[in-house]
């Protein structure tokens, strides 16, 4: 596994290309998102069998903020690692998602689902949106729903 980077600088194509396990020749990085909690960007790769594009989540740039977060950022880490496959919900597919310490530094490289909308808390959705949302909240907690096992994944409450 490579070194946790947490710098969009680090992420060269030589870091990514362990990361990914292909040879990636340039990468093109864009912020994306608005940032509350961390630093997302869309990195636009070229090489040999790496996809078009990831997103790359990082960490805060404040060390305050992410000694603050790094529960949060620790338990994100610990879905994609260990939980997304074991249950049915949507989620981006994870290249890679690693930590190191108590959590406050990580890294994240998830498929690029670039046609996604995020939603709006103010405007509210429609009815189909509304119902979609529900179909994944099923998925994400009907096939571990009283998992016993899930009181050892450490981090989760």
């Amino acid at each position: 596994m490579p070194d946790v980077v947490t710098e969009i600088d680090e992420l060269t194509p030589w870091w990514l290309s362990d990361a990914l396990g292909a040879r990636v020749d340039t990468v093109l990085p864009t912020r994306v998102g608005t940032g509350q909690i961390g630093t997302c960007h869309r990195l636009v790769l070229t090489g040999d069998g790496v996809p078009t594009s990831v997103l790359a989540k990082l960490p805060a740039a404040d060390r305050g903020t992410r000694a603050m977060l790094a529960g949060a950022y620790r338990a994100e880490v610990r879905f994609y690692a260990e939980l997304a496959r074991t249950v049915a919900v949507r989620a981006p597919h994870a290249y890679l998602a690693a930590s190191r310490g108590d959590g406050a530094d990580f890294v994240l490289l998830l498929e690029d689902v670039v046609d996604a909308e995020p939603g709006d808390q103010l405007a509210g959705c429609t009815a189909a949106d509304a119902a979609g949302a529900i179909v994944n909240l099923a998925a994400l907690h009907g096939p571990r729903w009283c998992d016993a096992s899930l009181l050892d994944v450490d981090g989760l409450a």
